[in-house]
């Protein structure tokens, strides 16, 4: 494990505290991701619903458009800032889980170093690796899906106008 000369204890225990750090907030990255979408997606049910609800509504009792459209854009916003708030908000912390990950990280990949190990993955990152790491792809699946149901509420609310015309 060591090289020929005696191991640090000291610093094999740093690299363990180290690589258990990185696990720890990277396991904090993922699960912040999971409960954002588990939200995410019980958004869109009820989004669905509403706007299935007002073209069914729309259809049979004729109301007037300017109601249709209030209560479209209104939804449309609500819908929009909901979404917006809860993806920032999700992203900023990811942002600090992946700040604290990647101190442990470079404390790793310095113990490891010291300690004259070597590993293919466990190395510096390059400025091209570091914006194509699963923490990027991450943040960028949250504002797609969020953009995802501010569309579906669009459509709902383009398709409800159309009904209510």
């Amino acid at each position: 494990m060591c090289a020929p000369q005696p191991c640090d204890p000291a610093l094999i225990q740093h690299k363990r505290e180290s690589f258990d750090g990185m696990r720890a907030y990277h396991t904090s990255e993922i699960n912040h991701k999971q409960h954002t979408i588990e939200i995410l997606k019980t958004v869109i049910v009820p989004v669905i619903a509403f706007y299935g609800g007002l073209i069914t509504y729309s259809v049979s009792n004729r109301p007037k458009f300017w109601m249709v459209v209030t209560i479209s854009v209104a939804v449309i916003v609500f819908v929009w800032w909901f979404t917006d708030s809860l993806v920032t908000e999700t992203c900023k912390k990811i942002d600090r889980d992946h700040s604290v990950y990647g101190k442990y990280r470079a404390d790793y990949v310095d113990a490891m170093g010291r300690l004259k190990l070597t590993s293919t993955h466990w190395r510096p990152l390059t400025e091209e690796e570091d914006g194509e790491t699963g923490y990027a792809h991450t943040k960028r699946i949250l504002r797609e899906f969020r953009w995802l149901i501010v569309g579906l509420a669009i459509a709902g609310s383009i398709l409800s106008c159309l009904v209510a015309c």
